[in-house]
């Protein structure tokens, strides 16, 4: 989660500030039931993110938390699922869902790539890696093992993360939604009136009225 919360993070900067420069307005995007995502989410930053709530949540409740939190997402695209970008994310969704559900609700990590992630600790086979959604799991024994944090970024990138294939479906779903979000029309600018061209529209406007109300009641009511 660090790692897509840093990408959408720099995505996010991007997206608008080439709408700026390109002068085009941001559209709204209406969402149903948004209050979901605070439900899925909350639960999740709590359990494995913040480090004064984290250390003192029990390892069995961490499964618990996690399918939680997937479910009430999926929930979520599907109520929005016509809104763009929200399908690609939606099936990055379920990719990590199904691998979670089927491996005893954590994200399962090889041990190879636990130790390329914390090279100074040894991980043993169904050990929860750290304080994190994770379970270092071989791959003779992961269900759907192809779906699971099996992608690491190159050696010679700064920060190192596993991710896995759900996890770039859901990255390219909300770049999907950002784009459509600040691709609407361009603003025109609009053209500024001289003095003159104000004076002589109010005199059209004020003769116009006179002319109506002439012949509204006529020439008997002209003059007292």
């Amino acid at each position: 989660m660090h790692l897509l919360l840093l990408i959408v993070a720099v995505a996010v900067v991007l997206v608008l500030g080439h709408a700026r420069l390109t002068g085009r307005t941001l559209q709204k995007v209406e969402f149903s039931m948004v209050g979901l995502v605070p439900a899925a989410v909350i639960p999740q930053l709590l359990a494995f993110y913040f480090p004064a709530t984290r250390i003192w949540l029990p390892d069995l409740l961490a499964p618990v938390i996690l399918v939680w939190s997937q479910l009430v997402l999926l929930g979520f695209v599907l109520l929005n699922s016509r809104r763009p970008g929200m399908r690609l994310l939606g099936l990055g969704l379920a990719m990590n869902f199904v691998v979670i559900l089927t491996n005893g609700g954590m994200m399962p990590l090889t041990p190879q790539t636990a130790s390329r992630l914390s090279p100074i600790d040894l991980w043993a086979a169904g050990s929860r890696f750290g304080t994190g959604k994770s379970v270092v799991m071989p791959t003779q024994t992961t269900a759907f093992w192809n779906l699971s944090d099996r992608l690491m970024l190159p050696d010679w990138f700064p920060y190192q993360a596993a991710y896995s294939l759900g996890d770039v479906l859901i990255v390219a779903g909300a770049l999907a939604l950002l784009w459509a979000m600040t691709h609407g029309k361009k603003q025109e600018p609009q053209p500024l009136q001289r003095p003159g061209h104000v004076i002589r529209d109010g005199v059209i406007r004020s003769v116009g009225s006179g002319i109506r109300t002439v012949s509204e009641y006529g020439p008997q009511h002209i003059g007292g």
